[in-house]
């Protein structure tokens, strides 16, 4: 385990046998058991259990790399001074970062498969419940569009999570202060509704000159502004705290997507 990240193994300790990973030969079986404990406002069963093969993994990775060098263009290999994909794989064999970026590899991968995973099954279980409104359980047609609209919003709620996580785990966010998120595992259903149709009528546009009026919003679900508003009020959100979130889902043109604390 490396010596110089001090928080690893507390991460590593939602597996159920985070013990494992101290094994210096990486060969261990990993099993980790979700949803997650407290990854959730209510208490869950374990739906799946999950094992990794330390074995396999570390094997995973060097066929990875192998795969990689065979797509090197000729020129490169030339610049290298090899001849072939063979030879300049011979070559970083013999190199000690080789190694180092087997392990970093390994190492990445434990440590977020759990989160993403998690996340994953907990995305699935609310588009399974929000399925219903497509196999004939909701009769209202109201509320069968309001449950549209939530798969929907659902949806792209969590591709913006995961594209988040993504930029994080990368370490490609940029510095700034945080902006609030709208989580589709917890978000009441009418605050995803109004995010999902006021980033529909943006129509891809960014900045806050593409942001619709609540009123407009308002209309189209038959209720006034006010009414509106105050709905979202009392599901603990606020139209301001929705357009923020909108303005970081769709930055101007000369803004990154995403800022984050350092």
């Amino acid at each position: 385990m490396p010596k110089d990240d001090p928080t690893l193994f507390e991460e590593l300790k939602v597996y159920d046998n985070p013990e494992a990973f101290k094994d210096p030969a990486l060969e261990g079986t990993y099993r980790l058991s979700l949803p997650l404990k407290d990854s959730t406002d209510f208490p869950l069963p374990v739906v799946v259990t999950v094992e990794i093969d330390g074995a396999k993994l570390t094997e995973a990775s060097s066929q990875y790399f192998s795969w990689v060098i065979a797509q090197i263009p000729d020129q490169d290999l030339a610049r290298a001074g090899v001849r072939t994909a063979d030879e300049f794989k011979a070559m970083m064999l013999t190199d000690p970062k080789f190694n180092d970026a087997k392990r970093a590899y390994f190492w990445f991968f434990v440590r977020y498969f759990p989160e993403l995973v998690n996340k994953l099954v907990l995305t699935l279980g609310v588009l399974s419940f929000d399925s219903l409104a497509t196999h004939g359980f909701v009769e209202s047609e109201q509320q069968r569009v309001q449950l549209e609209q939530k798969i929907k919003g659902t949806v792209e709620m969590a591709l913006t999570g995961f594209r988040r996580d993504f930029k994080r785990m990368l370490r490609t966010r940029t510095r700034g202060r945080p902006k609030k998120l709208i989580d589709p595992h917890t978000a009441p259903a009418i605050v995803n509704i109004v995010s999902v149709m006021a980033a529909d009528l943006m129509e891809g546009k960014s900045g806050k000159d593409a942001l619709p009026a609540l009123k407009t919003i308002a209309d189209k679900l038959n209720t006034t502004e006010n009414a509106l508003g105050k709905q979202l009020r009392g599901a603990g959100y606020s139209w301001t705290q929705i357009k923020e979130y909108l303005l970081t889902r769709h930055p101007p043109e000369n803004q990154t997507e995403y800022s984050a604390a350092p």
